[in-house]
């Protein structure tokens, strides 16, 4: 695939104070056969959070001691300053061709440690996921010539990296197949007919401790609390949308009666359901 090369730099003219997110400066570039090498526990010139992908080539990450390959499709993500290392091997035997996005504020240190958590910063990526091709299409923008407009780097930088939490999520979660993505399938599908997790591994041929265990690990969340969100959000939408009775929304999202329902809802919105619904029509 053909790439324009080029960098591009960013002045913040957002005017906000503890800004949440910032472009600072991207770029895509090949290096082949020279010293490139930055340790970054003592950059003190260049601070912030470092993205970086192997669009062709390898170089190479190290972190806590170890060593990665950065082939085709992988990246990584690094606080600066922090004990990492990224480099060109010396031996090399083709160019290493690459993009990346140096960003700071503080909103980007959630983002950074959910990812250090899911796997240590490193990660793969296909070329065609949405953090990639939206990059792209931004780098494009940028060294055409083209600028953002107010409040626009900040936009992007959000969805980039809430893009980039789910696909590395997707990635470390296992096969498509596996049973927790089969359980959100007949959630998402049947989650007002559902009589609870239970039916759920039933379904499944599980046992509901393990299905709840693993779910668990792999969303963050017992599926008993992302049935019950998937249930709210469709009664809020109906809160807003219809005029029907509080209790006929009830039962068509699933919970048993409006009074039940009225005190899950509560406990999750923070208002009853009738409130909800005058607070937010105008």
């Amino acid at each position: 695939m053909q790439y324009n090369f080029g960098h591009f730099g960013l002045l913040n003219t957002d005017d906000m104070a503890d800004q949440p997110l910032i472009i600072m400066d991207g770029g895509i570039e090949s290096r082949f056969r020279e010293d490139y090498d930055f340790s970054n526990e003592k950059r003190d010139t260049y601070r912030g959070y470092l993205f970086q992908y192997t669009l062709s080539g390898k170089g190479w990450f190290e972190k806590n001691g170890e060593r990665y390959c950065l082939s085709e499709g992988v990246g990584f993500l690094t606080r600066i300053p922090e004990k990492t290392r990224y480099y060109l091997g010396k031996d090399s035997a083709e160019p290493w061709t690459f993009l990346y996005l140096h960003f700071d504020g503080n909103t980007a240190a959630p983002f950074f440690q959910k990812l250090d958590s899911l796997c240590g910063c490193v990660f793969s990526l296909d070329p065609n996921s949405h953090p990639i091709t939206q990059y792209l299409k931004l780098h494009h923008k940028l060294i055409c010539g083209d600028r953002l407009e107010k409040y626009e780097g900040q936009e992007f930088l959000y969805l980039f990296l809430c893009r980039l939490l789910r696909e590395v999520e997707h990635s470390t979660a296992g096969v498509q197949n596996s049973v927790v993505n089969l359980a959100l399938q007949i959630m998402l599908k049947e989650y007002s007919t559902l009589e609870g997790v239970d039916e759920i591994a039933q379904k499944l041929g599980i046992s509901q401790e393990h299905l709840t265990r693993s779910f668990k690990t792999e969303q963050g969340i017992p599926p008993v609390r992302y049935l019950t969100n998937l249930r709210i959000q469709a009664a809020m939408n109906d809160l807003l949308d219809t005029e029907d009775l509080i209790h006929d929304i009830a039962l068509r999202t699933g919970f048993s009666n409006g009074n039940y329902f009225a005190k899950v809802f509560r406990k999750y919105a923070g208002m009853s359901p009738g409130e909800y619904r005058a607070h937010c029509i105008l």
